[in-house]
């Protein structure tokens, strides 16, 4: 199952919607996560089962963030406060449980 999480800084960075996790049908051959972009300074959802994940605006290599193995990694990603900003650099990124399931 997936769910989507929306990153946010005290700067005023908002990412919108990101999706994590996998589906049914794919879950041998994807698993969705967030990662951060240097170059275009965003944050995409990266399938982690396929490294190095590029991100698709300008093919650079993403870097996931880090995560807990497991059924609760999206839940652990939420918790965890120290999460380097795309816009600004600094460890004060967070995650919050977005609006979306997918299965």
């Amino acid at each position: 199952m997936g769910q989507s999480v929306i990153a946010k800084c005290e700067c005023g960075y908002c990412s919108g919607n990101i999706f994590t996790g996998y589906g049914m049908i794919r879950r041998d051959t994807a698993d969705y996560h967030p990662c951060l972009c240097r170059r275009c300074r965003q944050i995409i959802s990266g399938n982690i089962k396929q490294l190095p994940v590029q991100c698709p605006q300008c093919g650079e290599k993403a870097i996931p963030y880090a995560r807990n193995k497991g059924m609760f990694a999206t839940s652990s990603l939420c918790q965890d406060k120290q999460h380097e900003c795309p816009t600004c650099g600094k460890q004060t990124l967070t995650f919050d449980m977005g609006w979306y399931l997918w299965d």
